[in-house]
């Protein structure tokens, strides 16, 4: 079975009807048929929660649409890491300096360089610093 780390962004091109791309839904439909298993570090799921809110804040999602993509995101069984301990900060930390992403991008990036996987992401940054580290990239 394929493994990925999975980004916000590349959970956005699930949920946001405007975001969407046949390449999320084929990576969707991957997921549904356990031909391709997502991890993601703990914050995802913070982040996603934030994605909901502000599109339903802004007009984008109804409150019925944010209840519906959290159980659409239950059906992916994303393995959610914990906290890191002080050397993935530190590492992350590092990553986030030499690429200039975010310490939250970074945390995604730290992940598939530690776990070996591809990742999976909207987010043109992330993707090519990923790219520039080795990890290969599911373009969305």
């Amino acid at each position: 079975m394929n493994v990925l780390t999975l980004d916000a962004s590349a959970a956005a091109a699930w949920l946001l009807p405007d975001e969407a791309s046949d390449a999320a839904d084929l990576l969707y439909q991957q997921v549904l048929g356990q031909q391709t298993r997502l991890q993601a570090p703990g914050l995802w799921s913070w982040e996603v929660g934030n994605l909901l809110r502000m599109a339903a804040r802004r007009g984008r999602l109804s409150d019925a649409d944010c209840t519906q993509a959290i159980a659409q995101l239950g059906r992916a069984q994303v393995q959610l890491e914990g906290p890191p301990d002080e050397a993935r900060m530190q590492t992350t930390l590092t990553l986030a300096r030499q690429a200039v992403l975010t310490y939250y991008d970074a945390s995604y990036l730290e992940q598939a360089l530690r776990t070996g996987t591809g990742l999976a992401t909207k987010d043109s940054a992330l993707r090519q610093a990923a790219l520039r580290a080795g990890v290969p990239c599911i373009p969305l």
